[in-house]
């Protein structure tokens, strides 16, 4: 509470009287001397590292460098004195230069990247279109995002136009432990990479039996420097199956969507879905949460789709709040049945190149503006300079 009221105290917008610049006003009127200053910043380092950041990029964009108030000569502060240099927005420069440790840091731009594992044990309900058609549709937005496919029968890398040849890169290679992550992703088109699959993918679940640690190697292979600078997004499109290939992309995900047909029996398969996420979320992985479900193969005309979604917004509703699943939303961007969503991927592309004007692509667009919408409810730190 007390950093709230530091952080609104010192970063509410000021006339241009009160930059430090101005030669008459030499300091901004909320700092009334220097040990008021240093007190400031003590109160601000004693909150965590994601306090820190925010406050620090929002002290930046209202006063400029700290380092150029009179009387500061704090070295946490000093830093940001070097991103007046760098590309990008304020946030992107002060994060690059963030003077932490090393876990740290890497808390910090993992918190940046979004993880995303699009999944479901059923078979046929859109989870490689919408694996496919959300990546695609985040990167036009300007996001860099990478596509993870987890499905030996590489549905996802033939969606974008990607059929492996020998010799050529696989996410299995990084579950063998012979390459790194970055050395398996591929640039697909602007902004949107892939880390493809094949079948060599399903000998995984059998050569990782007796292998200790198992469930986090997917996990461990994101949570570098590199991967956390390079991508925006990471959606993995998981394979119909809770085998071990799912496992792992629930150990490394942040987010879960389930792309569910408004049917009856899909209902009766997503309380599977919910008890596998929960138990998950206590033995390997406490940040998950299951935050959208995509209702996919709409069709508007019948009472069932309408009925099935009542259901399933009232069982979200009572739900327990301490459930992984109880801040889930239903999308209110409904995929509709559309033939040019099944041409698509025999053309390697997804929906906003095959077919701009369809019904298909003004569905996962909308999708994407919801996804996008979401970043500020989800990342507070990137949305609150």
């Amino acid at each position: 509470m007390m950093g709230t009221r530091v952080e609104e105290s010192i970063c509410q917008p000021r006339d241009s009287r009160d930059n430090p610049f101005n030669p008459r006003h030499p300091c901004p009127v909320p700092f009334h001397n220097n040990s008021q200053v240093k007190n400031t910043i003590g109160v601000l380092l004693e909150h965590s590292v994601a306090e820190i950041f925010r406050s620090m990029c929002r002290l930046y964009r209202v006063y400029g460098p700290p380092s150029k108030i009179p009387g500061l000569r704090s070295p946490f502060c000093r830093w940001v004195e070097k991103v007046e240099h760098l590309p990008g927005t304020v946030e992107d420069r002060m994060y690059r230069t963030f003077p932490m440790t090393l876990s740290k840091l890497q808390h910090l731009r993992l918190a940046r990247m979004r993880t995303i594992a699009v999944m479901n044990q059923k078979g046929g309900v859109g989870k490689t279109t919408t694996s496919v058609n959300l990546a695609a549709g985040l990167a036009r937005q300007g996001r860099r995002v990478c596509v993870i496919d987890l499905d030996p029968q590489a549905h996802a890398s033939l969606h974008l136009g990607v059929e492996l040849a020998s010799g050529v890169h696989s996410i299995y290679e990084v579950f063998a432990g012979t390459k790194a992550f970055g050395d398996v992703t591929q640039l697909v088109s602007s902004n949107l990479w892939l880390a493809p699959a094949n079948l060599d993918l399903a000998a995984a679940e059998v050569e990782l039996v007796d292998v200790q640690g198992r469930e986090f190697i997917l996990r461990e292979g994101l949570q570098n420097d590199a991967v956390a600078d390079k991508f925006d997004y990471i959606i993995m499109d998981c394979p119909p199956s809770l085998g071990v290939l799912t496992i792992n992309a629930l150990s490394a995900a942040k987010e879960v969507f389930i792309p569910l047909q408004p049917h009856f029996f899909a209902l009766q398969g997503l309380s599977k879905l919910f008890e596998t996420t929960a138990l998950v979320t206590r033995r390997l992985n406490r940040d998950l949460k299951v935050s959208g479900i995509v209702l996919c193969l709409y069709e508007t005309g019948t009472r069932l789709a309408s009925d099935v979604t009542d259901d399933l917004m009232m069982f979200l509703e009572q739900s327990d709040g301490n459930a992984p699943w109880s801040a889930a939303e239903v999308f209110q961007s409904k995929i509709r049945r559309n033939i040019k969503l099944a041409e698509a991927p025999s053309h390697g592309h997804s929906i906003f190149e095959y077919a701009p004007a369809s019904s298909g692509s003004q569905d996962y667009g909308a999708l994407v503006q919801e996804v996008l919408a979401a970043e500020k409810r989800e990342l507070p730190l990137t949305a609150a300079a």
